[in-house]
Formats: structure tokens, C-alpha cells, sequence
């Protein structure tokens, strides 16, 4: 557990660094479960990122390490650093493995775009027996492994997270922010959380539906007189209209005024 005494450990440690290889690389510090960098070191200069290890349980509001940590002064990027990885125990518990309750693609894409929108400048996929590069013959981590690396590695969770890479880099990158205001109606707990961005000046925004139940949006939150509208697949890249189908196209045009039931 990490304590005041460690800093100037950790700030020694940070100047060997950057003397070693003259500053060319970024320095951050990975914290233990649940924790973000941010809690003893975001003041610190040699800091250059902070990042998160927002844990390996489904469904936990890892959004807020996010919104706190875009708030502080000074500004600095955050990343998740180890969020919950495919084809792991749920919570890491010995029982949920006996249960076959372990982490899905779909999981690791929830905690993915939630911390993301919520103001991360990027994300981390893992995967369980990769981390290891377990095969047979290897000891058994207490919270499962059962197929070789070289199957996990193409689990579909890997393959989903250049879509978030495409979304987030289709549209300008840097002016984007955090804003909850969009939702109006629809917010759930759990599976169901739904986290939303957009750029400063209104361009355009991004809402994440975690289980695609409606939501209400308001839609004097974004510019123009205009506003095309699509269904982004987080599992394909791909988008769809109203009725599920293929398009290349926006599914609906609106006005950038009062709000709409999506």
C-alpha cells in the first residue's frame, strides 16, 4: 500500500529515469486495484500521465477515477492502465471461476468506452491467459486459465478495441470533453450506465449505451441547424439504422434543438 514515505522514493526512482534516457520516454506509475496515480503523485513533475488500475469486476463505476482525474489541476492525461481483462475470473474470485463467470468482450468494451467518454485519453485490453502467456504444462493462476495463449490472443475483445481507436480518431481529437448534461433521461446503474462526450464547440458527440435500452438527449447541447445521426456498433465498427441494417449514412437528420428518445 502506497504511503507518503514513498514519494521521495518514487521521485529518486523518476530522476534515474529520466536521466538514463534523457527524457525521451513518458513516466507514469501504476497503482494497485481500484487506485489511480493520481491519489499521492498528480502534483508530482515527473508525472507525466496518470493512469488507473480500474480493476477486474464487472460492471464497477470505473467512470469516476476519469471525471475526478480530468478535473485536477495541474491538467494531465489519464489512462486505464488494467481494467477488468477477457476471459478472467469475475473479481478474481476462486468461486466465480468454478461458476464459469468470467469477464466477456462485451465487458471489457463497457469499461473501455465508459472511461474513455469520461475523459481517459486511451485504454488498455487485457486478456488472461495473454498476460500469462500461459500454455499447458504452466502452473494455474488461482483465478483460471484454460486455453493456450495463442487461442485467447484471438478472443473477440482484442479485435473490438481498434473500433474505439477509429470512433475516437474520426473526429477531432482535442477538443473533446466529458458531458453528462447530454443525457436526459435513461441514466441506469450497472450494465446499463450510459456515458457521454462531445466536442467543446458542439461538432458532434459520442454516447455509450452499455445495454442499449432508450435514452433521451439533448440536443441544444451541440451546434448547427442540423444534425445527422448514426448507430455506431462498438463490436463491429460498423454503423446501422433504426432497424439494424447496414448504412453508410446518417439514419436520421434532427435539429439541433429541445430533445429526442433515441
Amino acid at each position: 500500500q502506497p504511503a507518503d514515505g514513498w514519494v521521495p522514493i518514487w521521485r529518486e526512482l523518476a530522476g534515474g529515469l529520466r536521466e538514463g534516457d534523457g527524457g525521451r520516454h513518458l513516466i507514469t506509475y501504476h497503482p494497485r486495484g481500484w487506485q489511480s496515480s493520481s491519489q499521492w503523485l498528480h502534483k508530482e513533475p515527473w508525472l507525466d500521465f496518470n493512469m488507473v488500475q480500474s480493476s477486474h469486476t464487472r460492471d464497477t463505476p470505473t467512470w469516476r477515477f476519469f471525471e475526478h482525474d480530468w478535473a485536477l489541476k495541474p491538467p494531465k492525461p489519464v489512462v486505464d492502465g488494467e481494467p477488468n481483462y477477457e476471459h478472467i475470473a469475475n473479481g478474481l474470485s476462486p468461486k466465480n471461476l468454478q461458476k464459469g463467470d468470467l469477464i466477456t468482450a462485451w465487458d471489457c468494451r463497457k469499461k473501455a468506452y465508459w472511461n474513455v467518454f469520461a475523459g481517459a485519453c486511451g485504454f488498455t485490453y487485457g486478456c488472461n491467459e495473454v498476460y500469462q502467456f500461459w500454455k499447458p504444462g504452466r502452473p494455474v493462476a488461482r483465478w483460471g486459465s484454460t486455453m493456450p495463449w495463442w487461442q485467447a490472443i484471438k478472443l473477440p475483445g482484442s479485435a473490438q478495441m481498434q473500433h474505439l481507436k477509429n470512433l475516437m480518431l474520426s473526429r477531432p481529437f482535442l477538443i473533446r470533453i466529458p458531458d453528462q448534461s447530454l443525457i436526459v433521461d435513461g441514466q441506469q446503474d450497472g450494465a446499463g450506465h450510459v456515458q457521454a462526450t462531445r466536442a467543446a464547440d458542439g461538432s458532434y458527440a459520442f454516447i455509450y449505451i452499455g445495454d442499449g435500452h432508450p435514452i433521451t438527449v439533448a440536443l441544444d447541447k451541440l451546434s448547427g441547424r442540423k444534425l445527422n445521426a448514426w448507430w455506431y456498433s462498438p463490436r463491429d465498427g460498423k454503423t446501422y439504422d433504426a432497424s439494424g441494417s447496414r448504412t453508410e449514412r446518417p439514419f436520421t437528420q434532427l435539429p439541433a434543438s429541445g430533445t429526442h428518445r433515441f
